[in-house]
């Protein structure tokens, strides 16, 4: 049964992607809108309420911080899946960035407010196949405590696991299993 519909054909195109807060207060959408490529911040007036909501802030990924100079190249189209670090430090999108041919997953820490995406720096890469598949990435998620990672294929339908040694850092990230 449906029970409430928005639609964001007016402020977002191409959505790939959302993550909701624990509170159910505020929301992001992980947009390809060629206005944005990257995250639109949404709150609500009531938790888990779409009735009255209002966009509050556009964070342009393209646009955010790349301190690292290995990762400063990168360009971002077709993102896709946003996760946020239970403690607002960090987030993490998948994409495919323009010179491989396969899917990349980006951490970025924040270095403002707690879950204030538009102060995020880039600091990791994670390119999940490239010991392990030529399939392009679909989506992922971590486990509640950030010490596993599972990865989706488009093709090929299957999910990779991977193990961070440091919880939450994907530049610790080793290959797991394959189901």
């Amino acid at each position: 049964m449906l029970h409430q519909r928005h639609d964001f054909s007016s402020t977002e195109d191409q959505i790939y992607g959302m993550w909701w807060h624990p509170t159910g207060t505020r929301f992001w959408l992980n947009s390809n809108d060629s206005t944005i490529l990257g995250l639109a911040e949404y709150r609500t007036s009531a938790p888990w309420d779409l009735t009255n909501i209002k966009r509050h802030k556009v964070t342009a990924v393209a646009n955010l911080d790349s301190r690292n100079t290995d990762l400063s190249t990168v360009s971002y189209t077709n993102l896709r899946s946003i996760r946020w670090k239970p403690d607002g430090t960090r987030f993490y999108m998948m994409g495919f960035d323009s010179s491989p041919t396969y899917g990349d997953l980006y951490e970025f820490h924040t270095t403002g407010s707690l879950f204030d995406a538009s102060s995020g720096v880039l600091v990791n890469i994670l390119h999940p196949n490239l010991a392990l598949s030529s399939q392009g990435v679909m989506g992922f998620e971590f486990t509640g405590d950030g010490s596993q990672l599972f990865v989706g294929y488009i093709s090929g339908q299957q999910i990779f696991q991977w193990e961070l040694m440091s919880p939450w850092d994907i530049s610790s990230a080793k290959p797991k299993n394959q189901v």
